[in-house]
């Protein structure tokens, strides 16, 4: 048997092993979560807790990876361009950070709360969540806003359409898809507003 040829083949593939590796593109992971600067604190708070009890996302675009239309009915994943965490945790946390603030409320989502206790009960079903590259981001989403606790308080059942201009990079898509649920989170402090004042009309 050749041992120095077994040898000689041995570095080799490791060689090309390790060289297929190194040229390997790295995985750039993104988040709907805005920094915590872009959201201005409420005064006074309106209320004690809040608690985003679901957000349900189109099992299409439910990946790590992102999801990016191509045409009028394709849909393409960016491999290397991922999600820090399932999409729905993304949208909760990024909702929960800008209502926290802006309500000056204490997020206690998927944790017990007393029987008793005054909590905001949100519920969001997101009906669209596109990425197109070189065109727009679009989030439409219907959702409820209950205040258990106060029956006084009218349940509010709202939807919300939004779109965005994007660019061609998986950032700024993933950069106007985050202004959206910021924006959606502005309509669920508006809709927390009104019907704190007992009002059942959804916001403009």
């Amino acid at each position: 048997m050749n041992r120095p040829f077994l040898r000689c083949g041995t570095v080799c593939l490791l060689a090309a092993t390790l060289g297929a590796c190194a040229s390997a593109p790295a995985i750039r992971f993104h988040t709907l979560v805005a920094p915590a600067s872009t959201t201005a604190p409420a005064s006074p708070a309106l209320l004690d807790r809040l608690d985003i009890a679901s957000v349900i996302v189109p099992a299409g675009v439910d990946r790590q990876e992102l999801v990016v239309r191509q045409g009028t009915a394709g849909l393409g994943l960016l491999e290397n361009d991922r999600w820090s965490a399932p999409l729905a945790d993304e949208l909760r946390q990024a909702l929960a950070n800008s209502l926290g603030s802006t309500l000056g409320a204490r997020n206690v989502s998927g944790l017990p709360s007393p029987v008793d206790a005054d909590v905001l009960q949100i519920r969001v079903a997101v009906r669209s969540f596109e990425l197109q590259a070189g065109a727009k981001a679009i989030l439409t989403a219907d959702w409820t806003l209950e205040r258990a606790a106060r029956r006084e308080l009218p349940t509010l059942t709202c939807s919300t359409r939004l779109s965005a201009e994007a660019g061609n990079t998986a950032s700024s898509m993933v950069e106007a898809q985050q202004k959206l649920v910021q924006t959606l989170a502005s309509a669920l402090d508006a809709g927390a507003r009104a019907q704190a004042s007992g009002s059942a009309r959804c916001p403009d």
